[in-house]
């Protein structure tokens, strides 16, 4: 294995140190700023106005990407992913990330996401990105895994729902993560923040990742297939097996219960045998 950079070693104490577990069985992460202390983060606000009247003249002339996007942000704060900054909290140092919209035709859940840019760069400092360690790669190589699972005679594939929205953010940085919204032009702006993982954060595949192994080893006690999250996981997708049709079904329940205790649904299941998973 590859020896961790300086700064990939100070992300990976900065994980170990402040991250935490709730009574739901939920993780809490702190964001790992290079300087924690002094993030040089500029005057985002303006910029995130600018995007958003943007937004707003896009919505005026396509209406049903309007109600879509729309959608999508009342889905957000109904699951608890986001929530109105407090008056009272206002004035808390906080960076704006603007919004957009990517659209995948091809899905067929949700065909809009919004995304957040984490990466958007005030005249007056820096980015969010800019000011976050990435972390060390713990991402598995796609080949050793799709190798490995081709070799099972009965074979699992299963998504975890909405993996990053899953892990929380530190009540200490979620004002690091405000945006601004409003579903009508005539409606006063709204200030909100994520409550959890980013997407476009580039720490966030670090993060998620690190968390599934967390689990793997606060779990391996009760769990042994708990060794299967670090190596049979690419991002949010499971890919793993066994050599029999009871071992398999057994195989599906065990890990359903261990995602479960970390707050993580695993769904969209596919076996290449019906008795597996249906």
């Amino acid at each position: 294995m590859k020896p961790l950079s300086k700064l990939e070693m100070q992300c990976e104490e900065h994980f170990k140190k402040t991250h935490t577990r709730n009574t739901d069985g939920r993780y809490e992460v702190r964001l790992p700023f290079k300087d924690e202390d002094a993030p040089n983060l500029g005057n985002s606000r303006q910029l995130a106005l600018k995007r958003l009247h943007q937004m707003e003249n896009k919505f005026k002339r396509r209406p049903e990407f309007h109600e879509e996007y729309s959608k999508f942000m009342r889905q957000y704060e109904s699951l608890g992913h986001m929530e109105v900054v407090p008056e009272t909290e206002k004035m808390n140092r906080a960076y704006y990330l603007p919004h957009h919209a990517v659209i995948r035709a091809s899905n067929l859940t949700t065909k809009l996401r919004v995304v957040f840019d984490g990466s958007a760069k005030p005249v007056d400092g820096n980015s969010l990105n800019d000011e976050l360690l990435i972390g060390p790669p713990l991402q598995q190589d796609i080949r050793d895994l799709v190798t490995r699972w081709r070799q099972h005679k009965y074979c699992l594939v299963a998504d975890i729902q909405h993996m990053y929205r899953q892990i929380l953010i530190s009540k200490q940085d979620t004002d690091y993560q405000r945006i601004l919204w409003r579903e009508s032009s005539e409606d006063p702006i709204r200030e909100y923040r994520l409550l959890t993982i980013t997407y476009v954060s580039s720490c966030a595949p670090y993060l998620a990742i690190r968390t599934l192994h967390k689990l793997a080893e606060d779990e391996r006690g009760e769990f042994p297939e708990a060794e299967l999250l670090k190596t049979d996981l690419y991002m949010d997708d499971l890919m793993t097996g066994s050599s029999t049709e009871e071992d398999t079904q057994r195989l599906q329940r065990r890990l359903t219960e261990l995602f479960k205790r970390g707050g993580f649904l695993l769904h969209k299941w596919s076996s290449n045998s019906e008795t597996v998973y249906l």
